[in-house]
């Protein structure tokens, strides 16, 4: 039994590919013309791209919470000097 294309593009880790052909596919049935080659490759590498700057945009999201409930954590724990 032979995989899906959209199971090897996961397999891959091409999720926005992967996210992009099921899209593809589910419009076909509406489509009142074939799609090009060059069409289709440029759709699913946009997808990736996309889908790729999503996640790293998370990351440096994440970093940065992470990072400010570090420090925020630090001012809240931090005594202040007592004064004489």
């Amino acid at each position: 039994m032979s995989i899906d294309l959209h199971t090897q593009l996961k397999n891959l880790r091409l999720y926005g590919m992967s996210d992009a052909w099921a899209e593809i596919k589910a419009e076909a049935p509406q489509r009142k013309q074939d799609i090009s080659p060059e069409y289709l490759l440029s759709q699913l590498v946009h997808a990736e791209i996309t889908d790729r700057n999503n996640h790293k945009t998370f990351v440096v999201l994440a970093y940065l919470k992470r990072t400010l409930e570090y420090r925020c954590y630090i001012l809240v724990t931090r005594q202040a000097p007592k004064k004489q």
